[in-house]
């Protein structure tokens, strides 16, 4: 929950990335994150009465 009364669901937590080669020092996916393909996911946004 934030501080300005929001809660933030994520579906899938932090394990968003598929699966790649880490032993392949050439590959743009082992250096640039943002370069990673992604698993679907969604975030879901609550809002909380206080």
């Amino acid at each position: 929950m934030t501080d300005t009364g929001w809660k933030v669901s994520l579906d899938r937590g932090l394990d968003i990335f598929q699966q790649y080669d880490v032993n392949d020092a050439f590959s743009l996916t082992t250096r640039l994150q943002k370069h990673r393909p992604c698993k679907a996911f969604e975030v879901t946004f609550i809002k909380v009465e206080s």
